[in-house]
């Protein structure tokens, strides 16, 4: 927690394990009590962020991932963010299209490139979905491909690859 200092980095843990239990109200009462002037860093805006997915409030969400990826573009967690909350407000062939563009960037990270196979298979781009599925298993190992397997969001997928392999 670079650069808070102890009380709001305690908060900040706090907010963290509040989330963990799935109380996003408690995690939220957390977060106000961060200084003001530490609202602002990305790992506070991160868990922020985590409070509004749980709360389901995908403008709030897609309003600090624009933050995230604008002040701290060099942080993966804020266009994994901007993409899931375009996803969720109904515009995936947005989120994908954002996400690929930075998908290099951070192909070493299973959240990406795995977030980009999902997207490109809702959106009808199988070769796409394919290539970054790959992509997401050499780097995301097996419990990744398990949860490949069993995603509600890859079933018409494995179907096309299915009758496509046929």
């Amino acid at each position: 927690m670079h650069g808070l200092n102890d009380s709001d980095a305690k908060h900040l843990l706090a907010a963290e394990g509040w989330l963990e239990l799935g109380d996003y109200d408690a995690a939220n009462a957390e977060l106000e009590e961060i200084t003001p002037l530490h609202r602002v860093h990305p790992e506070v805006l991160e868990v922020r962020y985590n409070v509004f997915a749980l709360a389901k409030k995908w403008d709030a969400c897609l309003a600090i991932a624009e933050t995230l990826t604008t002040h701290f573009p060099k942080r993966m967690f804020g266009w994994v963010g901007l993409a899931s909350a375009m996803h969720h407000l109904g515009d995936t062939e947005t989120a994908y299209e954002a996400l690929a563009a930075v998908g290099e960037e951070f192909a070493e990270h299973p959240e990406v490139t795995y977030a980009l196979a999902v997207y490109a298979a809702l959106i009808g781009q199988i070769q796409e979905a394919e290539d970054w599925l790959e992509r997401a298993l050499d780097v995301g190992g097996p419990k990744l491909k398990l949860k490949a397997l069993d995603d509600p969001a890859l079933k018409e997928f494995w179907q096309t690859i299915g009758d496509k392999r046929k």
